[in-house]
């Protein structure tokens, strides 16, 4: 059912959970009426929806809820990654130095 959306206009990671990927498709629908949550149920619509299986939301209206840790993804450091940057911090430390000095006023009327 999904395969069209990862391959098409929407693109999503591939390892993305497939109620997630459900979740987003059914908010994203174009047309108003038929997204999820414009039905008579409203949010409940919303909460009910399977990616929200394990959010107790009376816990959640009255903020009792410990936030998720946040994925961190990890980069694998890249030497020519470091030295680009290196490389961009050391010109604009120097366009800096140049600019220290700049006045838009002229010798002339000193």
């Amino acid at each position: 059912m999904f395969e069209n959306i990862k391959n098409g206009p929407l693109e999503v990671p591939s390892d993305m959970p497939s109620d997630a990927l459900d979740l987003i498709v059914k908010l994203l629908n174009r047309d108003h009426t038929k997204r999820l949550g414009a039905g008579p149920s409203d949010a409940e619509e919303i909460k009910s929806h399977p990616f929200f299986k394990d959010i107790d939301w009376d816990k959640a209206l009255k903020k009792e809820l410990k936030p998720p840790k946040p994925y961190i993804k990890k980069i694998k450091e890249s030497k020519e990654a470091c030295e680009a940057f290196k490389k961009s911090v050391l010109e604009e430390e120097t366009v800096m130095d140049k600019m220290e000095n700049w006045t838009f006023i002229s010798k002339e009327f000193e």
